[in-house]
């Protein structure tokens, strides 16, 4: 049976053929004709049902047409979901922000107008707002939080399905999150499930009400698994730059610590080669780090003479990388050589760690030039020390003797017993008193401080040193190159000696460049705000290796049993210390060597002390006084009496007898010995004291020895004058017309 369309599609042909048949007359001439007629009906009704069938496929061909084009358009719009997708993780990485990179993908995909990102604390079970964005920023100032099971977000949480709401004004769950913000309509929440883990929510909203469609929907749960896999990435990842910058931070300050330790620090691995160094290893073998890290041993660091020893232990730790079992451990010295050639003293301490790179070797070396210098100061302060003990008891007995030797040839030549008994008495004075200059400079470098010092300026000692050298220096052809500070700072201490220490070393230079013929002798000076320094260097041969830690010890010499006597070195260091300055010395062989004096400076005042004249003496009155000399030595005793007759002296021998002289009378002055058998004199001292306050000001010490820092101490606490042996009568009588005066 025909459609209608069928009907409706014939009737034009059908009477078109029907007139043509009434047209034709009847007659057997036109039946060909009408059979034709008929035959083209046939043919015209067979092109009509084609035509409707063509026309059935074509509409079947549009409806096929447009269900394609929906799927390939749903199809696109998912190969640009996953695209966008895909590029989340990009994101995810490169942001520094991720969440809001992420947020800012959904707020898009959902053709949304805000959005926000909520993540579950499993701790506190509660939904955290981490970020919120869109069209316009929200809850900035507001911190939000919903529990598990409030809200539409929490009832997604609770469930894990997403829900849409096209009006949010018919949903009682619905609870606003910001009463300030944008009107909401229309929201979208989708869990964030990773391994059946509920991570959080993503909300997207909209203004307008029905503004999601079941595209959105679909698009959504397409994207909610890739979404939350973005955000755990993007969890990790803010956890994993959180720990990367506490490794930082840590090797921040492992690299600050090794870096700022004075001492070297390697790491090698178990093949020899060094993995790691400190700037301070470097300057200490004088490599780069370049350098140092291209060394597969350390033969070039160390002393050909010691390199079996050190490759012994470092092999060790190639052994442990086998068995792994021990933990090694050395410390030990030996002799590094820099990429300058130069030998330095290092102490090694290694063990064995894990490292980065497996099992190493990790140390630290420490250069001990400067402890070696300082022990070798201390043995040679302690070799002074000893020695100052032993010739302190020799000096005091010496000086007792030479006492009256002085004191009596001087009482003989004032008698005047002829020229020549005077010129024997001069020639016993001039002995006494060069023993007394002897005996002077064995205790300068065994003294700690000096009695009596003032303001002395190094560079007019130098000047006056030179005048004195002036004969030697132009016998041995010697030429002087003075480089002289001017406005030089005043030094604390005893010009004697300062200027025998200084002569001492010229005279060293000087003998050292007499046998090539002469040389060049260099002498500078400066200061610093706190030293006044002095340098003296000659043009010799130097000082050799084997000679160098023994030029300040006592009775070393190189010169021979004629030509020295081992003491001038010794006594100039001894006297330098007893300053409270240095004495060091430098040289290469062949090429010279340099003395340095280093001294406290004085600090100089506007009007330094004693600089005012001195108010003029007064004369003391022709008076006879009673003085006690209290010494075990009686030749001393009589020798007083003999030097002032004009007073009545009597001795006494110890201070046990001098207590029961004094007990019984009274004295206007005493002169107590510092050094006495059984009752001493800071013991008689404090017993006069104690028996009479004025006493105090009675009293003169006489001693031999000032080394002792207990004496010292005494003598500086109780201000009284102190007559060193042995003393001449000028000295005698000056300090009792000060004391009678007083």
């Amino acid at each position: 049976m025909n459609s209608g369309a069928e009907r409706d599609a014939r009737p034009g042909l059908t009477d078109l053929l029907e007139r043509l048949r009434e047209m034709l007359p009847p007659s057997t001439g036109n039946a060909g004709l009408a059979t034709r007629l008929e035959e083209i009906g046939r043919e015209c009704e067979e092109l009509e049902h084609q035509l409707l069938r063509l026309k059935r496929e074509n509409n079947l061909l549009r409806e096929n047409l447009s269900d394609s084009d929906q799927r390939l358009h749903q199809k696109l719009e998912e190969i640009s979901l996953l695209r966008l997708i895909a590029d989340l993780e990009t994101m995810v990485l490169g942001a520094a922000d991720p969440y809001d990179a992420i947020l800012t993908q959904v707020v898009h995909l959902t053709g949304a107008e805000n959005g926000s990102v909520m993540l579950l604390d499993r701790s506190t079970g509660r939904l955290l707002l981490k970020c919120a964005g869109g069209v316009r920023r929200l809850y900035r100032d507001k911190p939000l939080t919903f529990r598990i099971g409030e809200g539409i977000a929490g009832r997604v949480t609770s469930t894990g399905q997403a829900m849409r709401i096209d009006d949010v004004t018919l949903d009682s769950s619905f609870v606003p999150m910001d009463a300030g913000g944008p009107t909401v309509r229309s929201l979208f929440c989708l869990p964030l499930i990773v391994e059946d883990e509920v991570l959080g929510v993503i909300n997207v909203s909209h203004s307008r009400p029905h503004a999601f469609t079941e595209s959105t929907e679909r698009t959504m749960h397409i994207a909610s698994r890739y979404l939350a896999m973005a955000l755990r990435s993007a969890d990790l990842l803010e956890k994993q730059r959180i720990h990367v910058r506490l490794i930082e931070a840590s090797e921040n300050r492992y690299r600050t610590l090794v870096e700022s330790v004075n001492d070297g620090f390697f790491a090698m691995d178990a093949g020899g080669r060094t993995r790691l160094v400190n700037a301070q290893f470097c300057r200490l073998v004088g490599y780069s780090k370049e350098e140092v890290y291209g060394l597969d041993d350390w033969r070039p660091l160390v002393h050909q003479a010691e390199w079996q020893k050190v490759s012994s232990i470092l092999d060790a730790y190639k052994r442990d990388e086998v068995d792994g079992s021990t933990d090694l451990q050395h410390s030990f010295e030996f002799t590094m050589v820099t990429k300058q050639k130069r030998e330095i003293a290092v102490h090694l301490h290694c063990r064995s760690a894990v490292l980065e790179f497996g099992r190493a070797c990790i140390g630290v070396v420490r250069d001990m030039t400067e402890y070696r210098t300082m022990q070798s100061q201390q043995l040679q302060s302690e070799k002074l020390a000893s020695l100052g003990t032993l010739l302190t008891g020799i000096t005091h007995e010496l000086n007792n003797k030479l006492t009256p030797i002085l004191g009596y040839s001087q009482l003989l030549r004032d008698a005047g017993l002829g020229s020549k008994q005077d010129a024997h008495v001069k020639a016993i004075e001039k002995c006494a008193t060069g023993a007394k200059a002897i005996v002077d400079s064995l205790l300068g470098f065994t003294r700690r401080s000096s009695l009596t010092r003032e303001a002395v300026n190094v560079a007019d000692l130098i000047r006056e040193v030179l005048v004195l050298a002036r004969p030697s220096l132009e016998h041995c052809h010697v030429q002087v190159e003075p480089c002289l500070a001017d406005r030089l700072p005043p030094v604390l201490g005893s010009p004697h000696q300062l200027e025998q220490v200084l002569m001492n070393i010229v005279n060293n230079a000087i003998q050292a460049m007499e046998p090539q013929g002469g040389g060049i002798l260099t002498i500078t000076c400066g200061f610093t705000p706190e030293t006044v320094w002095a340098s003296i260097s000659d043009t010799g041969p130097g000082i050799a290796a084997h000679v160098l830690p023994r030029i300040f010890d006592p009775f070393f010499s190189t010169k021979g049993d004629r030509k020295g006597t081992g003491l001038g070195l010794s006594v100039s260091y001894g006297i330098v210390k007893a300053h409270g300055g240095e004495l060091r010395v430098q040289t290469t062989p062949g090429m010279g060597a340099r003395f340095t004096i280093e001294l406290p400076a004085m600090e100089v005042l506007e009007e330094p002390p004693g600089s005012a004249p001195a108010p003029p003496a007064r004369e003391t009155a022709a008076v006879r006084r009673r003085i006690l000399v209290v010494d075990d030595e009686d030749l001393i005793g009589e020798l007083i009496q003999e030097m002032l007759p004009e007073h009545d002296v009597e001795v006494a021998l110890d201070g046990s007898a001098a207590q029961q002289v004094l007990a019984g009378r009274q004295f206007d002055l005493v002169f107590l010995d510092l050094r006495m058998p059984v009752v001493d004199g800071p013991t008689l001292y404090r017993w006069m004291a104690g028996q009479s306050p004025a006493n105090d000001s009675r009293v003169i010490f006489t001693t031999g020895d000032t080394y002792d820092p207990d004496l010292e101490q005494f003598l500086r606490q109780t201000g009284r004058a102190c007559l060193i042996k042995p003393f001449t009568m000028e000295e005698l009588r000056s300090a009792v017309s000060e004391c009678l005066r007083g």
